[in-house]
């Protein structure tokens, strides 16, 4: 079964190293980004989850996460931030990241509830596209013997 990737970034090595090594005890796949240039970069090779800070030193948050929904709109998106205003917040939940108020108080019940919640959701985000996928190869062909059930490679 293939492990979920979870992207962090943040520009302070501490938060990144550590909240990278509890999701790795956790069994989670993890890559690092410092910069938002990087995070879509590292994005590019296809995750499920990002921890994204609103605050990084080239982009701001809302314009990395604007960019990961552009590459992958089934991505799921935490925005840790403790300097969001509130405008900035609603447009970060418009665009669909969930919001933690603080990157400073991940507690594990936020992790095991985040987990947890986003495994459900990637797996039905795949789930919607692959159903796309086989319609459209149905409808285009116009055969129905074409429809077969499509192993997922993430473990759905």
């Amino acid at each position: 079964m293939a492990h979920e990737t979870i992207l962090v970034i943040d520009d302070e090595a501490l938060i990144r190293r550590t909240v990278g090594k509890r999701l790795q005890s956790a069994g989670y796949d993890v890559l690092e980004a410092e910069t938002g240039q990087q995070a879509l970069e590292r994005a590019a090779t296809g995750v499920d989850l990002a921890i994204l800070d609103y605050r990084l030193p080239d982009i701001d948050g809302l314009a990395v996460l604007k960019q990961l929904k552009q590459l992958d709109p089934d991505i799921l998106v935490i925005l840790l931030t403790a300097y969001a205003n509130v405008e900035s917040a609603v447009s970060a939940m418009k665009l669909g990241a969930f919001i933690s108020s603080t990157s400073r108080s991940i507690s594990k019940r936020w992790w095991h509830w985040s987990s947890r919640h986003s495994r459900r959701r990637s797996c039905v985000g795949r789930s919607v596209a692959s159903a796309r996928r086989r319609l459209s190869l149905t409808v285009s062909t116009g055969s129905w013997a074409t429809r077969r059930k499509s192993s997922s490679s993430r473990g759905c």
